[in-house]
């Protein structure tokens, strides 16, 4: 059985599947993500809470939907960060990238691997964002009421574990996560 909550910003949110505890919109353009299209879900622990919380969200969507690649940018140092810590954590450098060039008939790991070295000598911070890709939007309530938005990223340089960007109801950035 499909329930239907009604947005005035999205048209609706929809859950197909018992508890309803994820209700997904239709694809939206996000001007954030350059015009992406992505559905956007929210996530509540029953159909009242997830109606409750869809009224509560319009004002979050329409706050995060007047952000742009400008904003995005804005966050480029925090997220080539992320990347730069991964490669020390891992010891990836020029090395490694010269030492897997000289593989014959190499893994598609070693590859992808490679790939990477124009991150090693980022020539434009925004440049960064080739090398991440948003793969989900999730509205949720806090511990304490308030609302996030979490973006949720695959990334090359970490793709077992990526990353998120967090708002807080839809405009302050609060945070990146990562399992690292």
């Amino acid at each position: 059985m499909e329930r239907v909550i009604k947005s005035t910003v999205i048209g609706e949110w929809k859950s197909k599947f018992y508890p309803f505890d994820c209700w997904e919109s239709i694809p939206i353009e996000i001007p954030f993500l350059n015009n992406q299209a992505m559905r956007i879900s929210l996530r509540a622990s029953n159909p009242d809470e997830a109606a409750k919380l869809a009224a509560e969200t319009d004002p979050i969507l329409n706050a995060f939907l007047e952000k742009t690649i400008l904003d995005r940018n804005a966050l480029s140092a925090l997220v080539y960060g992320h990347c730069t810590n991964i490669f020390e954590i891992t010891g990836f450098d020029h090395e490694c990238i010269t030492m897997f060039k000289q593989v014959q008939n190499p893994e598609s790991w070693i590859l992808n691997a490679i790939a990477l070295e124009e991150l090693l000598d980022l020539a434009h911070i925004n440049d960064v964002w080739k090398f991440v890709r948003a793969n989900g939007i999730y509205i949720s309530r806090g511990k304490e009421g308030e609302i996030y938005l979490q973006i949720s990223f695959k990334c090359d340089w970490d793709e077992e574990h990526g990353l998120d960007l967090v708002f807080k109801d839809g405009i302050e950035f609060v945070g990146m996560d990562s399992l690292i």
